[in-house]
C-alpha cells in the first residue's frame, strides 16, 4: 500500500485525540516532535539494530502506509533480499572456499595496485594517495587467492616483513597498509571492529569478494592528521572490476578522501566494456560521517534499511546505473543532496525512505536519468527543494510527503514526460510545485491527486507546452494557488473546478506553443533516443 492521497491526508490536518503520532501529523509542532523523537531514539538506542528498529518504528507511526508497506519493501528483509539473492548467495557460498595460505598474502608496490583499477576509475588523485603513504615507496597488502578472516590474516602477518600491516586492538584489528583483494580472494569481516589508519594511508580495494556482517569499519584519525588540516587523507573502500560486496548489520564511519570521485567514502564501480559486473548489497547498516556511498555502472543492486548520518557530500550518488532499489533508508543531515541519481541511470526505484536536513535537495534526479520511480518517501526540512528533476526523462513522483523544505517542494526543469500524483506538499517556503521549461513540444506533464497546503505558492509554470491537472486539492493553499504562467489560467480553473477540495473531476488541460524546438533533441541537448525506457517501464 502506498502513500495515497487518502492515507496522506492526515499529514496536514489537525492532530487527532490519539496519543503520540497516531493521528494527524503534520502541523509544524508535529514535525518538530517527529524530529526530536527520532534524534532522541537514535541517540538512546544501544546498538545499530536497535537504532534501525527505532527509526522504522517512528516512520511507521508517522505515515500509516510506511508500516503496511514495510513488509513488502524490506523492513523485515522480505522481498529486498530476493533482489540481491544471487550475489549474497554467491558470497555465502564462497565462505566455504579453500582457506588462503600464507604464501597468498604478499606485499606489492602501491603503483601496481592502483594500476589494477585505473581502467575503471582513471588515475586522478593517484599522486595524492601515494603521498599519503607512511613510507615513500608505499606497499599494499595483497590477498591473492583463497578465503581469509581477520584472525586468519592477523596470524599470517606475524613475519618481520608483514608485522606492521595488521595490529591487534582491544575491540578488533587495525590496518596500517592499504589492502588489495584480488579476484580469486575473499575476505570476511564478522563481529569485529576494524580501524583503518589515516596517517598510514590505509584503504581497501576489493576486486574479489568482501563480506561484512555485524562489524564496524572506521577511519582512525590521529593527531598528525589534525595538524595537516581538512585536506588530510582519509581511508576509503572501493569495489571494482567485477568485485562483489555485501554488508549487513554493520557500521561505517569517518571514511572518504574529501571530494575526490571514487575515493570519497564507499565506491562501487563497474564498466560497460569490462566482462565482469561488480555487485553490491547493503542492508541494515549505519553510515556516520562517510563522504558518500557512490555507485557507478552498477546493475540490479539493493540498498535497504540503512541509515546515513552527516554525510560529507550527497549521502548516496547513483551514476550510469540500472535497475536498482533504494528502499527504507533513513538519510539525515547530508552536506549536499540526500540522494543523487544522474548520468543516464535507468529504472532506479526510490521507495519508503525518510530524508531530512540535507543542505541541498532531498532527492536530485538529472543528467539524462530515465524512468526513476520516486514513491512513498518522506522528504522533510531540507534546505532547498524536496525533489529536483532536471534534464531527466519520465520520472514518476507518486505518493510522497514533501514537507517544510527551504525553497520548493518539487522543481522540474527540462524534464520529459513527468508524472506527479498523490503527493502531499505542505509548508514549503516556496512553490509547492515549479515546472520550468519543457523537454520537447510534444511533452506532456500530469499533475493529479496532489494535496497542497500552506506552501508560499501553490503550482507555478514557465514555458510548459502541455499540462493536465486533475483532482488536486488546493483547499488549504489559498490565496496563492498559482504562480508564473499558471496565473493566466486561474479564473478558468476556478470556474471549472467547482470545489478546491476535490479539484477538477474532469481533466483541466493546458496546451500552448512552446519555445522548445521539436527536432528530436531536448531543450537540454539530450537525444530522445535516450528515453527508450519511458515506454517499457
Amino acid at each position: 500500500m502506498g502513500l495515497s492521497i487518502g492515507l496522506c491526508a492526515s499529514l496536514v490536518t489537525a492532530p487527532s485525540a490519539q496519543a503520540g503520532f497516531n493521528g494527524g501529523y503534520l502541523l509544524e509542532t508535529e514535525t518538530k516532535r517527529f524530529i526530536r523523537a527520532m534524534k532522541t531514539e537514535l541517540a538512546a538506542a544501544g546498538s545499530h539494530g536497535q537504532r534501525l528498529t527505532a527509526s522504522a518504528h517512528i516512520a511507521s507511526q508517522l505515515v500509516p502506509s510506511f508500516r503496511s508497506g514495510a513488509k513488502q519493501t524490506g523492513m523485515k528483509q522480505t522481498g529486498v533480499k530476493q533482489t540481491g539473492a544471487t550475489m549474497v548467495t554467491a558470497i555465502e557460498k564462497s565462505d566455504k572456499a579453500k582457506p588462503g595460505q600464507a604464501r597468498d598474502v604478499t606485499l606489492v608496490p602501491l603503483e601496481l595496485a592502483l594500476s589494477q583499477v585505473a581502467m575503471q576509475v582513471g588515475s586522478n588523485h593517484f599522486d595524492e594517495i601515494k603521498a599519503a603513504q607512511a613510507s615513500g615507496n608505499g606497499q599494499v597488502l595483497t590477498l591473492r587467492k583463497g578465503h581469509f578472516t581477520m584472525a586468519h590474516l592477523f596470524a599470517m602477518t606475524r613475519t618481520d616483513e608483514l608485522r606492521k600491516a595488521v595490529t591487534r586492538r582491544p575491540d578488533g584489528y587495525g590496518l596500517h597498509l592499504p589492502v588489495l583483494i584480488m579476484p580469486a580472494a575473499h575476505l570476511s569481516i564478522a563481529g569485529e571492529q576494524i580501524a583503518l589508519s589515516s596517517s598510514s594511508g590505509a584503504f581497501i580495494i576489493n576486486l574479489g569478494t568482501l563480506g561484512i556482517e555485524k562489524a564496524a569499519i572506521a577511519g582512525m584519525a590521529e593527531k598528525s592528521d589534525q595538524a595537516r588540516g581538512d585536506g588530510a587523507f582519509k581511508p576509503f573502500l572501493m569495489t571494482a572490476l567485477g568485485g562483489r560486496f555485501a554488508a549487513r548489520d554493520s557500521q561505517f564511519s569517518h571514511l572518504g578522501f574529501g571530494d575526490r570521485p571514487k575515493f570519497r567514502g564507499l565506491s562501487f564501480i563497474s564498466g560497460h566494456l569490462f566482462p565482469k559486473q561488480s555487485f553490491v548489497f547493503l542492508s541494515n547498516n549505519r553510515f556516520d560521517h562517510v563522504g558518500t556511498v557512490e555507485l557507478k555502472g552498477m546493475r540490479d543492486f539493493t540498498l535497504s534499511n540503512n541509515s546515513f548520518n552527516a554525510s560529507g557530500e550527497s549521502a548516496l550518488r547513483i551514476e550510469d546505473s540500472m535497475s536498482g532499489q533504494i528502499i527504507g533508508n533513513l538519510v539525515m543531515k547530508s552536506q549536499k543532496h540526500g540522494l543523487r541519481v544522474t548520468n543516464n541511470s535507468t529504472r532506479i526505484t526510490i521507495r519508503n525512505n525518510i530524508i531530512f536536513g540535507s543542505k541541498e535537495a532531498a532527492i536530485f534526479v538529472g543528467g539524462g536519468a530515465t524512468a526513476t520511480n520516486i514513491v512513498d518517501n518522506i522528504l522533510l526540512d531540507n534546505k532547498k527543494s524536496g525533489i529536483i528533476s532536471k534534464s531527466a526523462a519520465c520520472p514518476t513522483i507518486h505518493g510522497n510527503a514533501i514537507l517544510r523544505n527551504g525553497v520548493r517542494g518539487i522543481l522540474s526543469e527540462n524534464t520529459f514526460q513527468l508524472s506527479l500524483k498523490s503527493n502531499v506538499i505542505a509548508l514549503n517556503k516556496g512553490p509547492g510545485i515549479s515546472l520550468l521549461g519543457g523537454a520537447v513540444q510534444t511533452d506532456h506533464i500530469i499533475v493529479e491527486g496532489n494535496r497542497f497546503e500552506r506552501n508560499a505558492l501553490g503550482l507555478g509554470t514557465s514555458d510548459i507546452s502541455n499540462i493536465t491537472l486533475k483532482n488536486n486539492d488546493f483547499s488549504k493553499q489559498l490565496p496563492a494557488l498559482f504562480s508564473g504562467e499558471m496565473t493566466f489560467y486561474l479564473a478558468d480553473y476556478l470556474k471549472r473546478a467547482g470545489t478546491l477540495v476535490k479539484g477538477n473531476l474532469s481533466p483541466f488541460i493546458i496546451s500552448k506553443p512552446s519555445h522548445v524546438a521539436d527536432n528530436g533533441v531536448s531543450n537540454s541537448g539530450l537525444l530522445l533516443s535516450k528515453f527508450q525506457y519511458c515506454n517499457d517501464g
